[in-house]
């Protein structure tokens, strides 16, 4: 499991995972936090947020194209929530490989901070 984690003031919750296709991989259960949004152009993720123009404009931006290449697996997250920015992946792969996944995690971490104007 590899995990960034940048402590920012962030204005919103906004948590991002893939979408699983299968047959137990349904809509997640939801009994706190962040309500479902559904954006058509980004179907293969299920994005839970508390505004819907924070999620557009991070989608919108240079990010979502990361977020595409980073969150792989169901176990990949990314959250934003009061006071920091995570990312985590889970990954069975060799020391040079980790190093290169965690530097692509901050690289999302940088492209979300820009997207979204926010400042540490």
């Amino acid at each position: 499991r590899i995990a960034a984690n940048i402590r920012i003031q962030a204005p919103a919750r906004i948590i991002v995972t893939r979408r699983q296709r299968g047959i137990f991989a349904g809509r997640p259960f939801l009994l706190f936090g962040p309500a479902l949004i559904d954006l058509p152009l980004y179907s293969q993720f299920w994005i839970r947020a508390d505004e819907i123009t924070l999620v557009q404009r991070l989608m919108n931006s240079s990010a979502s194209a990361m977020f595409d290449r980073i969150l792989r697996t169901r176990f990949d997250v990314f959250r934003m929530r009061n006071d920091e920015l995570i990312v985590i992946r889970t990954s069975a792969s060799t020391a040079d490989e980790v190093a290169r996944l965690a530097r692509e995690e901050l690289e999302l971490l940088r492209a979300v901070i820009d997207a979204l104007a926010l400042r540490p």
